[in-house]
C-alpha cells in the first residue's frame, strides 16, 4: 500500500512537472488541485455506511487489513490509484507511466540548487548585456 501512494505521488509530480506527458488542459488542472496541501490533524472523524463499515468489519475479521484504520487507508489508496487511472485514460495507460517515471529516477547529486542558479543566470545575462554595449 505505501509503495502504491508513493508511485501515486510520483506520478502526481512528475505530470504537474512534465505536463506535456499527459494530454490537454482538464488534465493539468485536475492534477493540480489533487496534489493541494492537506492539513494533517492528529485524528480524523470518518462516517462510513453501517453497510461499508459491516464490510470493512469483515474483510478485518478474516485477516485481510490488520486494523479498520489500515482497511480505510488501503481503500483510500484504491481510489486515489482509480482516480488516476480516470485521468490518464485508464490503468494501462497509468502503469506504463507509472513504470517510465520509475526508470527515470533523479539521482539527486544532478539536483541544482534554483537561487544559486538564477543568481549566476542574471550574472550571465548582465555580462551579456555590457559586452554588447561596448
Amino acid at each position: 500500500m505505501a509503495k502504491l501512494q508513493g508511485r501515486l505521488n510520483a506520478f502526481t509530480q512528475a505530470a504537474i512537472e512534465r505536463p506535456s506527458a499527459l494530454a490537454g488542459r482538464r488534465v493539468r488542472a485536475r492534477l493540480r488541485s489533487m496534489n493541494k496541501p492537506v492539513r494533517h490533524p492528529d485524528q480524523v472523524t470518518v462516517t462510513l455506511s453501517a453497510e461499508d463499515a459491516a464490510d470493512l468489519l469483515v474483510r478485518v475479521e478474516r485477516g485481510e487489513f490488520a486494523s479498520l484504520d489500515e482497511g480505510v487507508a488501503a481503500e483510500l489508496a484504491e481510489l486515489n490509484y482509480r482516480r488516476a487511472a480516470d485521468i490518464v485514460g485508464g490503468s494501462d495507460k497509468l502503469e506504463a507511466l507509472l513504470q517510465e517515471l520509475e526508470q527515470e529516477a533523479i539521482d539527486p547529486a544532478e539536483c541544482v540548487d534554483g537561487g544559486q542558479f538564477l543568481v549566476e543566470m542574471l550574472a550571465d545575462l548582465k555580462a551579456r548585456a555590457a559586452a554588447s554595449d561596448e
